[in-house]
């Protein structure tokens, strides 16, 4: 189960920098492991199994402060057992007892192994470092996918190099295995840093001195790897390590060492065609994505890297549709992320292909939103719509509705007229009507071919749940069906198959009321995709509606409650038990309280205004026809009006008012904030299924004609123009589109439309004459006048052959000028809301921030102030002991002086009794 990669050259780095076998007694301290007499065939396993135990005890908990003292409880006991073993020969036995797995494998399976266990282990059998496991995993390989520290990462290097570009059994390096446990804490302090060190990162990537220590942050561990080709090397799917690092998130400085080592690893392909774009798009609702996407876009951008689809032809931006389609499935910062990264992508400007609008069609309603006020694609999308295809649909369409709508109001009153023959002579059709008939069949048509070649066009496109998804279509199909049937039904004989139309079953009346309804819904809503103002309204209309359900829930529970009040009260009167009799004059007549039915009817009535008389609702003997007082009639009246002014309070007073609030409320949220995001969500609906139609046409031309094969012709817009192979089923793009990033603006060629639109539009410049020099004296200001009468002239009419031809002859000025919409910001008070928020956020982060270097720097001053006070009290001490020694010698000497003096006086004594 255990091979060897490599040859001799990596192990002689492995003894170099080891421990001794002497110096481990005292470098791990005192044994508390009995060491009895040696047993070789237990004690070689005993390591292993102390490091077997630990790694299944660690699989088995979460990450926790126990966890944490399991580690260093099973540290503890391998630190005993080297101290209790200090033979070189025991060390070994056990080091390179394996089942699977060497023990230096176990041990750097462990979370973050401590260095001087591996430098132990290393020094007793530094051949371990070269083995695999049975999944062809070297040590290095698994120090890596635990978070092993850059000095245990270093010196298993240093004991064998070739390591770093060592492959698994499916080709992942280390390199692969170091992103796997995502960011460290390193890399997520300096995300939350505004701005990034580019300088501070470049002198990391520069800086290769061998001798150097090796931190814990990601970027520094990467820059240990990928020094020797490592960053190129791709897995058995084709990723690379930059592929690993996107998908599990870190920071721009790893990015910037991957790429540096790289380059063309930003735009590298794995098998599937995804490139790391792809990938972090997946995982767009990380902490780290928006900076991972923003050096990805800013490094790929002279690439197109954002036009640039997988192998099904799916965008970066398609990925992103994954998101939830419930943004309360995500977390605040979460739902932040996504659109952070949505924004960098469209800001990054990606050309407006009918890939790009199905992308932007499949995002959920929250993102899309969002999406939709963007400047860059409010401009694409108004690009779009002002040419002529679009335009000439646009057009088309309306002029269909508005013949549907005229034509079906004079057939169905016709037919109506007409229907039941009964026993009168058979009616012939006026020859208006009959063209009518064909005109509905004509226009219905039309619609019909149209849906069935979006819905072509969408499968094609792979989005046809789109096409299912949205609401227009199937009002389409409702009007289609409906035309088309009533107008097959029109040319029957007999017409409509006798269908009923008396007044006891008046279905023919029902069918066509139905039409006419649907034909006028399907207007409103075109009227709504060329109009920002009506989108407003609708827009409006509908979001009104869905704040008003739990008002309309109340209200209905409020009628019905005074309805079966008003009914319970009246209904043992007399008015209700002799209606013959009392239901008469100004308050009584068809009383309405005395069945449920007309009672709910009438409190809902009162309700939107007709009150009627309010009498009913008293005792007035005179419209009761009687002489004599009704005691239940009495007292049902004085019930009666206390609940009338019950109602009149609580339904008409403060709910109509609650209503009123509620409604102004909501229209003003639909005109302030989402005003942009109704009408751009229409556009783009319409201006997506006229790409994918247009799309699909060139498709099915360039099949039938092979016009794709013509020389000179570059393949598709925006697709790859060039793809170098690379081992392992990797792909780089290295010559991106020439229109890549070309979203906003349609880079045509100008149109002799054009042209000639311009030049008419300049002979009513006010100062044409004065810029030609010519008076009216001159025979060319003559000929500019005739100019200008017959342009005066000739444009009504060349605008009227414009309507005629549905767009297409217009000028692409005038087209612009009735179709492209004014481009609205796409900032919100929900925008500054949460900038406020992020700004509060970041401020109170920068006080906690000072607030820690204040404490930090009071903390430094006031050790040094401490050191500063031991300084000069120990200067002090030495004054204090040198002055003591000085009094010590002056002491000394001026008692030597005195035995000197004395002595002298002594022989002055002798010598003068001598004499």
């Amino acid at each position: 189960g255990v091979g060897v990669v490599g040859g001799g050259g990596g192990g002689g780095g492995g003894t170099g920098g080891g421990v001794g076998a002497g110096d481990q007694a005292s470098h791990f301290g005192t044994s508390t492991i009995g060491t009895d007499e040696y047993d070789a065939g237990k004690e070689r396993a005993r390591l292993y199994l102390i490091c077997d135990a630990a790694q299944r005890r660690g699989e088995e908990s979460q990450p926790s402060s126990y966890g944490n003292d399991q580690l260093d409880k099973a540290w503890e006991s391998i630190r005993e057992w080297l101290t209790a073993h200090p033979s070189t020969q025991e060390r070994q036995v056990a080091a390179t007892y394996h089942h699977n797995a060497a023990l230096i494998h176990l041990v750097c399976k462990l979370v973050d192994p401590p260095l001087d266990i591996i430098e132990a282990l290393l020094a007793c059998s530094p051949e371990t470092v070269r083995w695999q496991d049975s999944n062809g995993w070297l040590p290095l390989h698994h120090a890596c996918a635990n978070n092993a520290s850059g000095e245990v990462l270093k010196r298993l290097i240093a004991a064998f190099p070739a390591g770093k570009i060592a492959q698994d059994t499916r080709d992942r390096t280390p390199l692969h295995f170091a992103f796997c446990a995502g960011p460290s804490p390193e890399d997520s302090a300096e995300e939350d840093a505004d701005e990034e060190d580019h300088d501070a990162e470049e002198a990391l990537v520069d800086s290769s001195s061998p001798n150097e220590t090796v931190g814990n942050s990601m970027a520094e561990i990467v820059k240990l790897l990928s020094d020797t080709g490592a960053a190129r090397l791709p897995d058995g799917n084709g990723m690379l390590p930059m592929h690993y690092a996107c998908a599990y998130g870190t920071s721009a400085a790893v990015l910037r060492v991957l790429h540096l080592a790289y380059t063309e690893s930003i735009v590298a392909r794995e098998k599937r065609g995804r490139m790391p774009l792809h990938l972090t798009m997946v995982n767009a609702h990380r902490r780290s994505s928006p900076s991972v996407l923003g050096f990805l876009i800013r490094n790929g951008a002279n690439m197109g890297i954002v036009d640039i689809p997988d192998n099904e032809g799916k965008l970066p931006l398609f990925i992103l549709a994954s998101a939830p389609r419930n943004r309360e499935l995500l977390s605040e910062c979460e739902r932040i992320n996504v659109a952070k990264c949505l924004k960098l992508y469209l800001d990054a400007g990606p050309r407006a292909s009918a890939d790009f609008l199905n992308s932007m069609q499949v995002l959920p309603e929250w993102l899309r939103d969002d999406a939709v006020i963007n400047t860059h694609v409010q401009s694409g999308l108004n690009a779009k719509i002002v040419r002529r295809w679009p335009t000439a649909i646009l057009l088309l369409d309306g002029y269909a509705l508005l013949t549907l709508i005229f034509c079906f109001s004079i057939t169905s009153t016709e037919y109506v007229n007409l229907l039941p023959y009964d026993d009168q002579a058979p009616y012939k059709m006026r020859f208006g009507t009959q063209t009518c008939v064909v005109l509905q069949i004509i226009c219905g048509t039309y619609f019909l071919l149209r849906e069935v070649i979006q819905v072509v066009a969408m499968v094609n496109l792979g989005s046809f749940s789109s096409w299912v998804y949205d609401k227009d279509n199937w009002l389409d199909m409702i009007v289609i069906v409906l035309t088309i049937v009533n107008s097959v039904l029109m040319n029957f004989d007999p017409p409509y198959l006798d269908m009923s139309n008396t007044d006891e079953a008046p279905h023919l009346r029902i069918l066509l009321a139905l039409t006419q309804i649907f034909l006028w819904i399907a207007f409103l809503f075109y009227v709504k995709s060329i109009s920002i103002g009506f989108a407003v309204f609708m827009g409006g209309v509908g979001y009104v509606t869905q704040r008003l359900i739990y008002f309309v829930v109340c209200i209905l529970i409020f009628l019905v409650a005074f309805a079966m009040m008003f009914q319970i009260n009246y209904m043992g009167s007399e008015v209700c038990l002799q209606p013959d009799i009392h239901q008469a004059g100004e308050c009584y007549t068809e009383f309405p309280h005395c069945d449920i039915k007309s009672s709910l009817l009438k409190v809902y009535t009162m309700m939107m205004g007709e009150i009627g008389s309010e009498c009913r609702y008293l005792y007035v003997q005179d419209s009761l026809n009687t002489t004599n007082v009704l005691d239940n009639m009495q007292n049902a009246s004085r019930v009666g009006a206390f609940m009338y002014f019950l109602y009149a309070f609580i339904i008409v007073i403060i709910l109509s008012n609650v209503l009123i609030a509620i409604v102004v409320d909501s229209y003003s949220v639909i005109k302030n904030e989402r005003s942009a995001m109704v009408f751009w969500s229409n556009r783009l609906d319409f201006v997506a299924e006229m790409d994918a139609i247009g799309n699909f046409i060139r498709t099915v031309r360039d099949l039938f004609l092979c016009s794709g094969k013509k020389k000179g012709r570059a393949g598709a817009t925006g697709a790859p123009r060039a793809v170098q192979e690379v081992p392992g089923g990797a792909g780089i793009v290295t010559i991106g589109s020439e229109e890549a990033g070309a979203f906003s603006q349609e880079s045509e060629k100008r149109k002799p439309m054009q042209d000639l639109w311009d030049a008419v539009m300049s002979l009513f410049d006010p100062d044409l004459f004065n810029e030609m020099e010519v008076h009216p004296g001159m025979t060319e200001f003559w000929f500019y006048v005739m100019l200008m009468v017959f342009a005066a002239l000739f444009v009504p009419i060349w605008l009227f052959a414009g309507v005629v031809s549905a767009g297409i002859l217009w000028p692409p000025q005038v087209r612009k000028l009735l179709f492209f919409a004014k481009r609205s910001s796409s900032v919100t008070r929900k925008d500054v809301t949460n900038q406020m928020q992020q700004e509060v956020e970041q401020l109170k982060k920068g006080l906690l921030r000072m607030k820690g270097d204040f404490k930090r720097e009071i903390g430094g001053e006031r050790a040094e102030l401490m050191n500063r006070k031991a300084e000069i009290e120990g200067v002090r001490r030495e004054l204090l002991g040198d002055l003591a020694q000085v009094k010590e010698i002056m002491t000394s000497l001026r008692e030597s002086a005195k035995e000197k003096i004395s002595e002298r006086e002594d022989r002055a004594i002798i010598a003068a009794q001598t004499n």
